[in-house]
């Protein structure tokens, strides 16, 4: 007879998902015995059920078990590894109304690369696992069995180091897309702590001391000297040589072919988790000072997200935009004024020809893309069904990328928002902005937009163009 073992924990929060699976499983198998130990969820209405169990007698069920199932509470799972058995894990959705946020899954996530828990991040997984485990018995396990305290020790020990940081999220795409108004939006949910382009924080910040988000120079800004204290015992203590030679080594476009790989050589390996480190810091302090939850980085650039995927610490999400390649050649092509800067070289914004930016148009949006054989949540926005439909693409993309709790209602329908002080270290001039803002969308490359330019744009960027949906008038 097959015993199968739930185990629901303390937690206050109902988690009637796992409890309906061990239900459905008991219907379809009526030889087998199921257990659930419910806590404050509801009992189970066809296997059988109990509230909370003894020590004792929590232990002896353990080791009679086929298969012990857990939320993702550490308690739990410790009495599981206490008795020698490895777990398999099914964290709460704190978007199901089982968590007040998501760090069971960010837990689970971590816990798992460490190959202390089998996890399952839905029932249509879980039933994948137990039928496998049960069609070919672990039991006894050679590794986690006869480890047993052993192994509940290392957890103990992982979880006097700091959880993963995160979720961060990460928006990848070509210069000019969009992605400094895109992230002022998201940054004014209370939620989210919106950073800028950190990877230019090294120089524009840390080097030149331009002014932050919130017109302070950056080594005047009391968020960043709180950061900087937290992450690294002040700015003044970053080797910016390493900061420079790891990135030359690992956050290059010539790199991406090495980093976008699942197993990196020993040296790319220890270079990357190096470099990356650095910004773990950065987004673990931010998030502590802040007292956010949610980090979101516009660094856009798709090197460095292949490098960060490879820190198991960071909870990485990518927000991929994609703007109208005639809109981001315009945009390249005008002169912009950079109020932050505090040298004579650096007053204007980089320019580009209709030619070289339509090139970058086209690698960066096929690098981003490449990111998909991470396996990390990843998700495509459209700048322009950005601006014109905000309410619906925010949903619809803080869903996709599995953020906790609902999806936040930043824009009013006349597609207005308030927008407040930000403490963004770099980006367009837009990040300076504040009060009521409209969103709209800028074709004035339609009769701005030299038709040669035109011409020469439609020629590099039209395959990609058209399978993002843009098409003669859009």
């Amino acid at each position: 007879m097959t015993r199968v073992l739930v185990l629901l924990g303390t937690d206050h929060h109902p988690f009637e998902r796992l409890v309906d699976w061990a239900d459905q499983w008991r219907l379809a198998r009526p030889s087998s015995s199921v257990l659930v130990q419910h806590g404050h969820t509801r009992p189970p209405r066809h296997a059988e059920g109990v509230a909370f169990l003894s020590p004792d007698d929590l232990r002896r069920q353990v080791l009679a078990a086929d298969i012990v199932i857990t939320h993702g509470g550490p308690g739990t799972m410790s009495d599981a590894l206490n008795a020698g058995r490895q777990p398999v894990l099914v964290p709460r959705n704190p978007q199901l109304g089982e968590h007040v946020d998501d760090h069971q899954m960010r837990f689970g996530r971590w816990v798992g690369t460490k190959g202390l828990v089998t996890l399952a991040t839905d029932t249509a997984e879980l039933d994948a696992i137990v039928e496998a485990e049960l069609a070919s018995p672990s039991r006894p396990q050679a590794g986690i069995g006869q480890r047993g305290a052993s192994a509940a020790a290392e957890l103990g020990r992982l979880l006097t180091l700091p959880s993963p940081v995160g979720p961060v999220v990460f928006i990848a795409g070509a210069g000019r897309s969009g992605s400094t108004i895109l992230e002022r939006v998201l940054g004014q949910d209370p939620r989210v702590v919106a950073l800028g382009e950190v990877l230019h924080l090294w120089e524009r910040g840390v080097t030149k001391n331009e002014s932050c988000g919130c017109r302070a120079p950056f080594r005047e800004c009391e968020f960043w000297e709180a950061v900087g204290q937290r992450a690294f015992g002040g700015w003044d203590r970053v080797d910016l040589h390493e900061v420079r030679s790891l990135a030359n080594h690992v956050d290059r476009q010539r790199r991406i072919p090495k980093t976008m790989l699942p197993v990196l050589s020993p040296t790319m390996r220890a270079l990357t988790r190096s470099y990356a480190s650095y910004y773990r810091r950065i987004y673990r302090a931010a998030l502590e000072v802040s007292g956010r939850s949610v980090v979101i980085d516009s660094g856009k650039h798709p090197s460095l997200a292949f490098a960060l995927s490879h820190d198991p610490d960071i909870d990485l999400r990518v927000l991929h935009v994609v703007r109208d390649s005639m809109g981001v050649a315009h945009s390249w092509s005008k002169s912009v004024r950079r109020p932050e800067a505090t040298r004579d070289e650096d007053l204007r914004m980089a320019r580009y020809s209709p030619l070289q930016s339509g090139l970058m148009w086209v690698t960066t949006n096929l690098e981003v893309e490449l990111f998909r054989s991470k396996g990390l949540p990843l998700t495509r926005l459209i700048y322009e069904r950005f601006v014109a439909d905000p309410a619906t693409t925010i949903s619809r993309t803080w869903k996709a990328l599995g953020l906790p709790g609902a999806a936040p209602d930043l824009v009013g329908d006349d597609r207005s928002i308030n927008l407040d002080v930000n403490h963004t270290v770099a980006g367009n001039p837009a990040r300076f902005a504040r009060g009521l803002t409209h969103l709209r969308t800028d074709r004035t490359w339609r009769r701005a937009l030299p038709a040669r330019d035109r011409r020469v744009v439609s020629l590099v960027t039209s395959p990609v163009r058209t399978a993002y949906g843009y098409g003669r008038t859009t």
